[in-house]
């Protein structure tokens, strides 16, 4: 039952979720998503700079599907994290073909880290409570 008085829409309530565009099944962006894009284009800005070109254009396509307001984005940054030769086995480094030097690879891989898990646990708490119109 709504609160005496609070008359505005249930998706107001929750915390200030934005519509994304006009079309009519948009996905409703909400502080967690603006976080994940913040997330992708950070592990895109990261991934161009030493080379990762595959997981540069792919991240680029789940940021454009996203802020479109289509929720396949999400679904798609989430189909990187599995199986053989998935995001979750790349490693930066020259040996890969990657712009890496020795002295770079741990602060490189450890933001890499960082960001794809941060892009995870977003991607899979959106798509667990999206609010899709």
């Amino acid at each position: 039952m709504r609160g005496v008085g609070d008359r505005r829409h249930p998706r107001e309530r929750r915390g200030g979720v934005l519509p994304c565009n006009s079309d009519n099944s948009r996905l409703l962006i909400g502080p967690k998503t603006h976080l994940l894009c913040d997330c992708l284009k950070a592990t895109i800005v990261l991934l161009e700079r030493v080379g990762a070109d595959h997981w540069a254009a792919w991240m680029k396509v789940s940021l454009s599907q996203i802020v479109n307001g289509d929720l396949s984005g999400v679904k798609h940054v989430l189909a990187a994290y599995g199986g053989m030769g998935s995001f979750n086995d790349l490693v930066l480094c020259s040996g890969n073909g990657h712009r890496v030097t020795n002295d770079e690879y741990r602060t490189v891989n450890d933001e890499l880290d960082m960001l794809r898990n941060e892009a995870y646990d977003l991607a899979q708490f959106i798509s667990r409570n999206a609010v899709v119109e």
